[in-house]
């Protein structure tokens, strides 16, 4: 699969142990800031987890205590219901279960798209869309920010270069990254309408 045979094109200049590591010091800076006092990792590791996934897709790493990190980790809390806040990495799983659950739900949409166009309430695509689209505008942003700032080929700084690299030199017109059907991003404004 794409991902798996591209991650030799990031991890090549930025080793997953430097990245792993950054984390964890920042976790230790903040155990040490917190000494004497009684604490609860669940949300760093939480914290930790998603920062280090957003970090090889985007190449931007935040600090655990900004806003924009703790905004995915809260949105990916609130369609997690049913468990308390204790349990950040769980709240993630479970998000992505939800998520997983509800394409099953509209799954044939999935092999008949038409029918989303056509009946996106009844279908359920816009059911499954409110679900994810919190997360989508971090995501469109991020590729905005790509597609305006492109990097050299052969330099990728993330996941996101790499995968637009691939749409660059794909020229097999049956290839999901080839021209339109790769670069294709519309607005999560216009699937919900």
């Amino acid at each position: 699969p794409f991902p798996t045979r591209r991650s030799s094109d990031l991890f090549g200049r930025q080793s997953m142990d430097s990245l792993i590591l950054e984390e964890v010091n920042e976790i230790i800076q903040w155990m040490k800031s917190e000494e004497g006092h009684p604490i609860s990792v669940n949300r760093k590791f939480g914290l930790s987890v998603l920062n280090s996934l957003w970090t090889i897709l985007t190449g931007h790493r935040f600090k655990h205590d900004d806003p924009q990190l703790t905004h995915m980790m809260d949105e990916s809390m609130r369609y997690s219901p049913g468990i308390g806040t204790h349990c950040y990495m769980c709240a993630s799983s479970r998000f992505f279960v939800r998520i997983f659950n509800e394409l099953s739900e509209v799954g044939i949409v999935l092999f008949m798209p038409k029918l989303a166009e056509m009946f996106p309430r009844i279908s359920g695509w816009n059911k499954m869309l409110q679900v994810i689209e919190p997360l989508l505008k971090f995501f469109e942003d991020a590729v905005k920010e790509h597609e305006d700032n492109p990097a050299d080929e052969h330099h990728p700084r993330d996941f996101i270069d790499v995968y637009f690299n691939e749409i660059k030199k794909t020229t097999n017109p049956e290839s999901s990254f080839y021209g339109a059907a790769g670069s294709k991003l519309e607005s999560s404004q216009s699937r919900l309408e």
